[in-house]
């Protein structure tokens, strides 16, 4: 029997977001099967397999707690399953204990040390079994209840906590199929014009439609379909593209997920991301990464788009005509001029330069924008910028978001006490990135 003479056997490596919750909990209970089929002649192993559930467990219990405050922040890193419903009943695991609360109980009266085993474990000194197993207990409760919270917070989620599952979740995608496939068509496709960008566009969405990937949502109803020109969009590709026969009903969900600016297409992460969370356990990993590479051929045929010439737009395809973008500059002229009316008790809102960085988030979060193209930003500002403001804005203002934390999507921030020398200034920049948010919403943008 291998002994374990006075070692520290896991001195608690750090929690990042590579440390994965549901294995650690899938891990747990396969653990306690594999320990409650275990022989008569296997009794030598069973202390050490229980030092190695209560590190399982510890690191679990942790690893839930952090689950549990990221959500408090609307972050998430993965999808624990369907797995989260039983175990956060204390009942199915006081049956999964059943065994080896038994055998530990039994031994109780013995020493650790006496049985070969005088160890810390991640800070831990068990003087007998019983110890060892009433520390497994207290994580497993604990455990059981964290995941219940997890639960409760999960069923009231906001969607940009699906926004920042989808951004964490395609870090992890190679994107370089994507990259070298776009630059193939690129090499064989001679001049390139808007139409061909548009072409290409609707033949890398009816594709992946094609492929059944959306048939696992709620299907469209009648009234969604009337909203989304389907016709107009297959005069975009060619003749002989063969349809499958949800086609119709794929396409109208795949709209769920996107907006329009144009001929380009504009990606809802919020939307996109609950899809996969919410179908993660019917999703192959190919059938994931399907929906990554088409969110980055999307993204290579946009930045090719912006920087062709303005070419004339076609109706027909139901997409906003030049015209129709004038008034979409109107009405966000419109909105930042209601921003420059809010206060913020006696004075108002929008008061210093560097509140322009708001505006640029927001704006850069809903599409309207490019992230980090101040050039974009400041020729796209110049054309919307109200004839009164409270504060003049200035590019370079703008641009100095890049070394704060407002360089996060408007999700993500949060206040940081060794970024941010006082908190007034950060509350501050939340209001006006709200308050401009809701003004847009308010008028449809």
């Amino acid at each position: 029997m291998t002994k374990i003479k006075d070692k520290s056997i896991v001195s608690g490596e750090q929690i990042t977001e590579n440390c994965s919750l549901r294995k650690k909990l899938v891990g747990m209970d396969k653990g306690l099967s594999v320990y409650c089929s275990l022989d008569k002649d296997e009794e030598d192993i069973k202390i050490p397999f229980t030092i190695s559930l209560f590190v399982t467990s510890e690191k679990a219990r942790q690893l839930t707690q952090v689950y549990l405050d990221n959500l408090g922040r609307d972050e998430c890193w993965e999808v624990l399953g369907n797995c989260i419903g039983q175990m956060s009943n204390m009942d199915y695991w006081q049956m999964r204990l059943s065994i080896l609360q038994c055998d530990m109980e039994n031994w109780g009266s013995t020493t650790l040390k006496e049985h070969g085993y005088d160890c810390t474990i991640m800070g831990f000194r068990p003087k007998t079994t019983t110890d060892l197993f009433r520390a497994i207990e207290t994580n497993v409760k604990a455990l059981a209840s964290l995941l219940g919270q997890v639960q409760q917070m999960l069923k009231t989620a906001p969607p940009a906590l699906y926004g920042y599952f989808y951004r964490h979740q395609r870090t992890q995608y190679c994107e370089a199929q994507a990259v070298n496939d776009f630059d193939d068509w690129l090499m064989h496709s001679g001049i390139i014009t808007s139409d061909k960008l548009r072409s290409l566009q609707a033949k890398t969405i009816a594709e992946f439609v094609n492929s059944g990937i959306l048939r696992c949502c709620i299907a469209s109803s009648d009234i969604e379909r009337s909203q989304v020109d389907i016709e107009a969009f297959k005069r975009m590709m060619p003749g002989k593209f063969h349809y499958e026969e949800w086609f119709d009903n794929a396409y109208t969900i795949f709209n769920r997920t996107i907006g329009w600016q144009g001929d380009i297409i504009i990606p809802n992460y919020n939307c996109a991301g609950l899809f996969i969370f919410q179908h993660w356990d019917e999703l192959s990993q190919e059938q994931v990464y399907s929906i990554f590479y088409l969110d980055k051929m999307l993204e290579l045929i946009r930045e090719m788009m912006q920087r062709l010439p303005a070419t004339e737009c076609h109706p027909a395809c139901g997409h906003p005509t030049p015209e129709r973008d004038m008034n979409l500059e109107n009405r966000i002229k419109k909105c930042i001029s209601l921003l420059m009316a809010e206060r913020y008790g006696d004075e108002p809102l929008f008061n210093i330069q560097g509140h322009w960085q708001a505006v640029y988030r927001i704006l850069v979060d809903k599409g309207y924008c490019r992230d980090s193209d101040f050039d974009g930003f400041d020729t796209f500002i110049q054309r919307v910028m109200p004839d009164k403001v409270n504060k003049p804005y200035k590019k370079d203002s703008v641009k100095s978001i890049s070394q704060t934390d407002f360089a996060l999507p408007f999700e993500r921030w949060h206040y940081d006490p060794q970024t941010s020398t006082t908190r007034k200034p950060y509350d501050r920049m939340v209001s006006i990135a709200i308050r401009f948010k809701q003004i847009l919403e308010e008028k449809g943008l």
